[in-house]
């Protein structure tokens, strides 16, 4: 008899046979049920040169009990896999928390049966409660469209998840998510590359392409478009985000000598209304472009703006309306809030922001040279680096106080990201 190597359409239903040994086991599972946090370790630029070792995987988690582990392939009771049968390779590039439920691995993923046979996929859906995979196909071309929040998706109240390309914006229920469908909202022959939504599903878009770069086009859920019209993305700082309300925000000046204002677009039975929240007066943001960084606050936004000459970082809060322009001692290569604290990084300095009055203090410096930060679940601050002290890369995690945890310094690995799961 001929050994079967079936796979079917529904990617949980894939399963691998083999004659000589007799055994059959369905697609394995993630094994990330104790994982309080997930990181990926940098394995290369891409399958193309690197070679894999049956088994190996660049995905890790730190577990509820602190313990750093690599994340392996799984059966779906959460037993070993059996070599006998099956081997995997995990290479991760990148994961995308995408709600509560799920979250999208990219990079390359393989499993092979003992006679040779072998699958592979580039992008999964992952389950966080038990780790079940499926595969997930996005029509398109990866591409990465400006965005404020700096997301890959979006998603709405009723679950839908949107991804915006260049020339499509789909929206995507996941109610069967073995099975998801696609709906592209972007109006017919249109093309964007910056877009950011509501909660309620309204978005908002511009375009670079010759003829649409001066408007801003405001699409509601019945599909009816409002414009902003002259609005230069260029030079003049203009630019809009998802507040932490879920409402859209628009900060713009149609001239170089109008005041800077900002704008909250309401949606009232589909008809668009222009909320005045701020407009320029004692203070100035004299912005020359769209910022950097944005960071989601209970009541607003932090945003940090890395000027030709200067940093300006300042908060604009939705419930009074006002803007405040904050002391920031570094240019930084990244920050990230975790807890109470905005955490940002320019080498080897490390410095905490405090939420409450926005002051900051230098937590670290000259001791480790940060590569990448995150957070666990209790909001401490996690980190990869390089240790100076003797030239190790370790992960571990930083207090307010600046009190430092090793938490791994065996691997000898540079992360390239942290995701908190739920």
């Amino acid at each position: 008899m001929k050994c079967a190597f079936i796979i079917s359409g529904l990617l949980l239903a894939l399963s691998f046979t083999s004659c000589k040994k007799n055994k059959t086991f369905e697609v394995p599972y993630l094994d990330i049920k104790n994982a309080s946090v997930l990181s990926v370790q940098d394995g290369g630029s891409g399958k193309t040169d690197k070679v894999y070792d049956a088994g190996s995987s660049n995905l890790y988690m730190i577990t509820i009990d602190g313990d750093y582990e690599n994340v392996g392939f799984v059966n779906s009771d959460g037993s070993p896999l059996d070599p006998e049968v099956a081997s995997t390779v995990i290479y991760i590039q990148e994961i995308f928390p995408l709600n509560s439920e799920y979250i999208i691995i990219t990079g390359y993923f393989e499993v092979n049966d003992i006679d040779g046979n072998m699958t592979s996929y580039e992008n999964l859906l992952v389950r966080i409660t038990d780790g079940a995979i499926f595969e997930y196909t996005i029509p398109g071309v990866d591409e990465t469209l400006c965005s404020y929040p700096s997301v890959p998706y979006f998603y709405d109240t009723e679950g839908n998840v949107y991804k915006g390309r260049t020339n499509a914006l789909y929206k995507i229920s996941l109610s069967d998510p073995s099975n998801p469908s696609y709906q592209n909202i972007l109006p017919t022959g249109q093309s964007m590359d910056c877009f950011t939504m509501d909660m309620s599903g309204n978005f908002i878009y511009q375009s670079h392409m010759a003829g649409q770069e001066d408007d801003y086009k405001i699409v509601n859920t019945s599909g009816s478009i409002d414009i902003i019209a002259d609005v230069n993305l260029v030079y003049q700082g203009n630019f809009f985000w998802q507040g932490s309300d879920g409402k859209i925000y628009v900060k713009y000046r149609l001239d170089p000598n109008d005041p800077d204002s900002i704008f909250r677009l309401d949606f009232i039975n589909n008809e668009l209304q222009l909320v005045s929240r701020w407009a320029e007066g004692n203070t100035s943001l004299n912005l020359s472009t769209p910022p950097e960084f944005m960071v989601e606050l209970d009541n607003g936004s932090f945003f940090i703006n890395q000027g030709f000459s200067n940093v300006t970082a300042w908060v604009f809060n939705e419930i009074n309306g006002s803007v405040e322009l904050i002391n920031i001692p570094i240019d930084p290569t990244d920050i990230y809030r975790a807890g109470d604290h905005i955490y940002a990084y320019e080498n080897t300095d490390l410095y905490k922001i405090n939420l409450q009055d926005f002051t900051n203090q230098q937590i670290s410096s000259g001791n480790y040279e940060f590569y990448t930060i995150g957070s666990d679940e209790t909001g401490t601050l996690l980190f990869s680096a390089l240790r100076y002290a003797d030239g190790k890369k370790v992960i571990g995690k930083i207090d307010p106080s600046g009190n430092v945890t090793i938490i791994d310094e065996e691997s000898n690995a540079e992360v390239i990201t942290f995701v908190q799961l739920n």
